[in-house]
């Protein structure tokens, strides 16, 4: 995508005369592009990239602290479904905490560049107040499979026959988890999951979709009935600037619309409406403590960790990049997609810097997105709704 300065702007001319974005299918062929200085900036890099560009003189890597997490959802509608009727089951689902180890997950995966997640609404991002609840030390979810096996024992759910397999009415019990083929993180992560929940005796199907296809899985519907067809998947979210919509996906008025797990509780929907008309700032803040409360002890998601951005810029050729929002946030294209267009009528051709001419001599940046990104610029741009592959999605 080639963008020009529009010469009719009302603001502050930028010095930028051509924007460039290009899209790439294959992130190390980003990676080296960057390196080579072919283009200027690079976003959804994973973390090997980012450990590849320290102490590079002429590029700045960065980790970024996101308002965001990835998680493992679960289908818990109580309505038609395809998915597993013991995913239905609370007792099912805490049980399947105690199995995962995602300190290792971020460790192995992450590289550790982010923390195991626990609720919905990160911590560190929010201030005066912090929505973050964090649970406590006595009710936390810690790696204990042989709590997990303890659990699903005392839920009704048994390997009678002692083959290794969890029984639900007398049937043997395999569950579906989708990965995206946007993510090879995503990818590791459910290898990992599954070998954890087969430990525990619950046997894990692996199978790798783009986006569109595992949102159609989410929304199935069957002759005008929503009937959700998957058990599990990973996936994740940017939260807006308040905790609010992230908070309503989980009432009952969203299903068939932005909720995904299917989840609904009676004294969270209550909540939900208490937290939404206070407007003392303390009061509320208890309401959305008891909400994250109850989502992480009944889980509908597992939060697997608060993966933060990598993005890469070319500081040879550039200079006047801002973060948005101040000091630690992204450069290039932050996650809310109408906050980043004032970086580009900032960044400049940093004085004796050669190669950043464009086509008529003018002065052009090229950034690269990652795997499967989708591009969205301008003062129209909407805040977007998924974590999708590191995507900003209109």
């Amino acid at each position: 995508m080639r963008l020009v300065a529009n010469p009719t702007w009302w603001g502050p001319k930028p010095s930028i005369d051509e924007l460039y974005f290009t899209n790439y299918t294959n992130g190390d062929t980003m990676l080296q592009d960057i390196k080579a200085g072919t283009i200027d900036g690079a976003c959804n890099l994973v973390p090997t990239q980012v450990k590849q560009l320290e102490g590079s003189p002429d590029v700045t890597a960065r980790t970024i602290v996101t308002d965001a997490f990835d998680e493992l959802a679960f289908n818990c509608y109580e309505g038609p479904s395809k998915g597993h009727p013991a995913l239905r089951d609370a007792r099912f689902r805490q049980a399947l905490n105690y199995a995962l180890d995602l300190q290792k997950l971020v460790d192995l995966v992450m590289m550790g560049s982010t923390t195991p997640g626990t609720t919905i609404i990160p911590p560190d991002y929010y201030q005066e107040p912090d929505w973050h609840w964090e649970p406590p030390a006595d009710v936390k979810y810690t790696y204990d499979p042989e709590k997990a096996k303890e659990l699903l024992d005392a839920a009704g759910y048994p390997d009678s026959d002692g083959d290794g397999v969890r029984e639900y009415e007398g049937k043997p019990i395999e569950l579906r988890l989708v990965a995206r083929s946007e993510s090879s993180e995503e990818q590791q992560e459910a290898k990992l999951i599954a070998g954890w929940f087969k430990d525990v005796g619950v046997p894990v199907k692996l199978s790798v979709m783009d986006s569109s296809t595992l949102s159609d899985t989410i929304l199935n519907y069957e002759k005008d009935v929503l009937t959700p067809d998957y058990d599990m998947f990973l996936w994740g979210w940017y939260l807006d600037y308040d905790p609010g919509s992230m908070l309503s996906y989980f009432t009952k008025a969203q299903i068939g619309n932005w909720s995904d797990s299917y989840w609904t509780d009676p004294e969270y929907e209550e909540l939900f409406k208490l937290q939404s008309q206070e407007l003392d700032a303390d009061k509320r803040k208890e309401y959305i403590d008891r909400m994250q409360q109850i989502l992480y002890e009944q889980s509908p998601y597992i939060v697997t960790d608060y993966r933060p951005d990598f993005e890469a810029f070319n500081t040879a050729k550039w200079e006047g990049y801002i973060a948005v929002p101040e000091p630690n946030g992204n450069v290039l294209v932050p996650p809310f997609g109408n906050g980043g267009y004032a970086n580009f009528l900032t960044i400049k051709p940093k004085t004796g810097a050669a190669g950043a001419g464009g086509a008529a001599g003018g002065a052009a940046l090229w950034i690269g997105l990652g795997v499967a990104a989708l591009v969205l610029v301008g003062v129209g741009a909407l805040v977007l709704r998924r974590r999708s592959a590191r995507a900003i999605e209109e």
